[in-house]
């Protein structure tokens, strides 16, 4: 049977902006996500913003949530980024779900998504850093970026200089070093929680917030 994927793809040729998601009562699990596989044989030559939502597989079978031994993984990267690649016009991306989008290197080619200004992915916000999936290349055209930030990522940050908007996940003991690598930010999203052994308290995390040119600040601290 045709998969809803190429159905898309073939029926609504023009599409600019595709968002897809499950409803939340809906029991998804891991074993049980609907499978969304766009990544292999479709084609929006118009489309500038993908959404896709939580319990949505993008890959096809055998490449799903069972599939993360090191063959697998690299074969998701390709398989990703040769979507990229024959979606130079994307401009946004966001993903929500846990096999809606794996960011490992590799999966966002540098010479990819010239245009590309905002991306999100907010579920591996605690689990996988920018740094590992996203390209200077690419990077340096962004507007907005939502994810998690970890050390590793700081230098990268700091070339990032188009970036305006962050809304980012922050380990406790790196505030400091992040807010100095981004001097150039308009708007901070910024969720620092600090974990069991990081017994820092609030008052040394908020003293420790570099002046930058942010016009708009919103803290989350647990």
């Amino acid at each position: 049977m045709e998969s809803v994927a190429n159905i898309l793809s073939v029926s609504y040729p023009a599409l600019t902006e595709l968002s897809v998601s499950i409803a939340q009562h809906i029991d998804v699990t891991e074993h049980t996500a609907f499978q969304f596989p766009i990544l292999q044989g479709t084609r929006w030559p118009r489309l500038k913003k993908l959404s896709i939502g939580c319990g949505l597989s993008l890959y096809p079978p055998p490449y799903g949530f069972d599939s993360l031994n090191p063959p697998n993984i690299h074969e998701k990267a390709r398989l990703m980024a040769s979507f990229l690649e024959r979606h130079p016009t994307l401009e946004c991306l966001r993903f929500r779900g846990y096999d809606s989008f794996f960011p490992y290197a590799g999966c966002i080619p540098p010479n990819s998504l010239p245009i590309l200004r905002s991306i999100s992915v907010s579920y591996f916000m605690s689990v996988i850093s920018m740094a590992s999936f996203l390209p200077i290349e690419v990077g340096v055209h962004l507007h907005y970026f939502q994810g998690l930030v970890t050390r590793e990522c700081l230098s990268l940050l700091a070339q990032l200089t188009n970036l305006r908007r962050c809304e980012v996940s922050v380990p406790p003991d790196i505030v400091e070093d992040f807010f100095q690598s981004i001097p150039f930010l308009k708007r901070l999203s910024l969720n620092c929680t600090r974990s069991q052994r990081q017994r820092c308290s609030y008052t040394a995390i908020v003293s420790s917030l570099a002046p930058t040119a942010a016009t708009s600040l919103t803290l989350f601290l647990a």
